[in-house]
């Protein structure tokens, strides 16, 4: 009887543990979603208004996530985790992209739909490697992202 229990449980507590290390994904509350309370209210605004600029001018979907700390969690994983439950993109174009910022584990992400692969995956590599250590150079940054042929 105890051996016939053994094997879900322990099956259980593998799942539980695996999931318990995993970072919450925030409500998604605008084009910017400063969690990490790294931007100023300038740079909030100015980033706001030039995503909204960026979308009506070519319908691509940018949206960027500040957070402290993923918890552990692989960039990788989390960026495809909330790219996924925000649905970013207009669905058939798959023309969304994630800028996750994650300061404190001193890691950042650009997530892309399928749509716009063909355009950002060397971009991606670049931006990733200027701003790895300059998350004061973040507004630069976004705005030679949204200026390239996204």
């Amino acid at each position: 009887m105890k051996s016939k229990l053994i094997i879900p449980a322990t099956f259980l507590l593998l799942l539980l543990s695996s999931t318990l290390g995993a970072a919450d994904v925030p409500f998604l509350t605008g084009r910017v979603n400063d969690n990490a309370r790294i931007l100023s209210a300038g740079t909030l605004s100015f980033l706001g208004d030039s995503l909204k600029a960026h979308e009506d001018r070519t319908t691509n979907q940018v949206v960027v996530l500040t957070l402290s700390t993923i918890g552990g969690e692989s960039i990788e994983d989390y960026a495809n985790r909330v790219f996924n439950e925000w649905k970013l993109g207009q669905r058939g174009k798959d023309n969304g992209v994630l800028i996750l910022v994650v300061p404190d584990d001193r890691q950042m992400r650009i997530e892309v739909g399928y749509g716009l692969e063909g355009v950002l995956p060397d971009l991606n590599h670049q931006v990733c490697l200027k701003w790895k250590d300059r998350i004061s150079q973040l507004p630069k940054g976004f705005s030679s992202v949204l200026s390239s042929s996204v």
